[in-house]
């Protein structure tokens, strides 16, 4: 049975820590894929949520185009961005690259994109107009993922310094293509990412 629990979540702070072992057992361990769906999901919902909560018409704001597909195009084109990875590893690189097991390794890493709420609940909550602190938070949380990327490209896939750069830049690029393309499409012409 798949279920999701505390221990999930201290697992993933280790791999905030570049743990090495954690890396290695969330690779292997088919119910971390479940989890890591999970962990992504989380702070789609919890920004839909609380960004929602900013509005005169509180959730019914959630169900709007434009707040619904701004909050989670940021989540959509890092799911990209994971699985183009190891597709560009393969054609590249001539590694057989996991999907999955990169995929466990990265959602997991993206725990700490939890964060990114707090800029909602303190606006909510009317300590001070925190939205435009989105992006910070996210974009911070996105810097320490590349960091575990580049980690997992160089114990896991055993690439040196260049290549795992390589590949970094690759998924960076992947993930801002992403995030463009997809929120044009789902959003408009008023969609940008760093706002």
């Amino acid at each position: 049975m798949v279920s999701f629990s505390l221990s999930n979540i201290k697992e993933s702070i280790e791999l905030l820590r570049l743990n090495k072992a954690v890396m290695v057992k969330l690779a292997e361990d088919k119910s971390a894929s479940f989890t890591g769906i999970i962990i992504i999901a989380v702070p789609a919902v919890l920004n839909l949520v609380f960004s929602s909560l900013l509005f005169p018409s509180r959730f019914g704001a959630i169900f709007q185009h434009f707040l619904f597909w701004s909050m989670l195009v940021p989540f959509l084109a890092l799911v990209g961005s994971i699985f183009i990875v190891p597709f560009a590893a393969e054609k590249f690189f001539s590694i057989k690259a996991d999907y999955l097991k990169f995929f466990r390794i990265l959602s997991h890493a993206a725990i700490i994109l939890w964060l990114s709420f707090i800029p909602f609940l303190i606006d909510f909550i009317g300590i001070f107009a925190a939205e435009s602190f989105f992006n910070l938070f996210w974009f911070g949380g996105l810097a320490w993922i590349c960091v575990v990327a580049y980690n997992v490209f160089s114990f896991r896939f055993h690439l040196n310094q260049q290549n795992s750069a390589t590949l970094l830049a690759i998924f960076i690029v992947s993930y801002l293509l992403f995030q463009q393309i997809l929120g044009k499409l789902l959003v408009g012409s008023y969609y940008g990412m760093f706002y």
